[in-house]
């Protein structure tokens, strides 16, 4: 099961979020982390927060991990993690949902009541 997890992990795909409507999809959707494109590089940002005029949070690519504060204003694209779209995911999390519902029955059908008659 914790091979299935690390595997649809794997199998994310990064959608944008925009700029536009940043503010908005981090207080709904609290994402544990955004990739943040600039004019010269990329880097992911984990526990994003928004205040004032740049995007927070920390990279953990850094060593030791360090706290960032892009201003929103070099913000040239926002991503985030997400499963939608991902063919893999969906065929995995078909298996492991139907692999529950059949442990879910078996369980049902194989399992004795314990009534004891004094």
């Amino acid at each position: 099961m914790l091979s299935l997890v690390a595997v649809l992990h794997g199998c994310a795909l990064w959608h944008e979020v925009g700029k536009e409507d940043l503010s908005r999809y981090l207080a709904q959707e609290k994402p544990g982390a955004v990739r943040v494109s600039v004019v010269d590089s990329t880097l992911v940002l984990v526990r994003p927060v928004l205040h004032r005029d740049s995007l927070l949070g920390v990279v953990r690519e850094s060593r030791p991990p360090q706290y960032a504060a892009v201003p929103v204003s070099e913000i040239r694209k926002v991503e985030a993690r997400t499963f939608r779209g991902s063919p893999s995911a969906k065929v995995a999390a078909g298996v492991l949902g139907g692999f529950m519902a059949a442990v879910f029955i078996t369980v049902l059908i194989f399992s004795k009541p314990s009534h004891t008659n004094p």
